[in-house]
């Protein structure tokens, strides 16, 4: 195939073209082999400034984008697997003008939150790993929220050591480190409610519903027939809400 070429095949560089067949508006290209050494990104025609593009490390890829307003709204992007970000240079682009130095290269921080599930009774989310630990973007506002099962309320939240109020969730401003958090659940005081009523339903005696803010049992067989009134196939047992 080759002839009067010297060297190995595996010094070959790669070009990969970007037009707007393969990313065009709103468009993904993904690149599954990326050799930093090797590879180059080429744009033949409407070369693109580095100051509009954005780069950014998206857990092993690497993920590049355009700014606005240079992208107008385009949310086009090329995803190059397996690529870090830090190891990318000018000399991986062609036909982008500029210095690649003026580009946006975006490397998240992440910091370990350390949850402890104390009994029963709910759970958090995002989940944490095997060893307890939610990984947390460094920079955003960071949300853990406290998941109680059916009959169970939050009873207590300590965050770094400190109790505070008891809440469905918690938020850390502006993640700058690491943290612990630890909650404990509680059966719930507050009586769970059974369904709403359905006029649809056929319901036999034992049968439990919820009606006006009020929890009734079924005295009998019925259906299409609204709880309320001392002489009707419900019984009322009281409020719920």
């Amino acid at each position: 195939m080759f002839v009067n070429v010297t060297g190995s095949f595996d010094r070959l560089g790669y070009i990969v073209p970007l037009n707007h067949k393969n990313w065009g508006w709103n468009m993904e290209l993904v690149v599954s082999t990326f050799d930093v050494d090797k590879t180059v990104l080429s744009i033949a025609n409407n070369p693109t400034p580095f100051e509009s593009v954005k780069v950014t490390q998206e857990g092993a890829d690497a993920v590049i984008s355009l700014l606005e307003p240079f992208s107008r709204g385009d949310k086009k992007k090329i995803v190059l697997k397996n690529t870090d970000v830090t190891t990318l240079s000018g000399k991986n682009f062609q036909g982008f003008t500029g210095d690649y130095s003026e580009a946006t290269i975006d490397i998240p921080v992440f910091f370990d939150i350390s949850v402890t599930v104390n009994g029963v009774g709910g759970s958090v989310s995002p989940a944490p790993d095997a060893n307890g630990v939610i990984k947390g973007k460094g920079g955003t506002d960071f949300t853990i929220t406290f998941n109680a099962d059916e009959g169970y309320a939050v009873e207590s939240i300590i965050v770094d050591g400190q109790a505070q109020q008891p809440a469905s969730s918690y938020t850390f401003s502006a993640l700058s480190g690491a943290h612990s958090v630890s909650v404990s659940f509680k059966e719930s005081d507050t009586p769970v409610c059974p369904a709403p009523w359905d006029p649809t339903k056929v319901y036999v005696a034992g049968d439990l519903v919820t009606y006006e803010g009020s929890t009734y049992e079924a005295k009998w067989y019925n259906t299409n027939t609204a709880p309320g009134g001392q002489w009707g196939p419900w019984k009322l047992l009281g409020p719920c809400s």
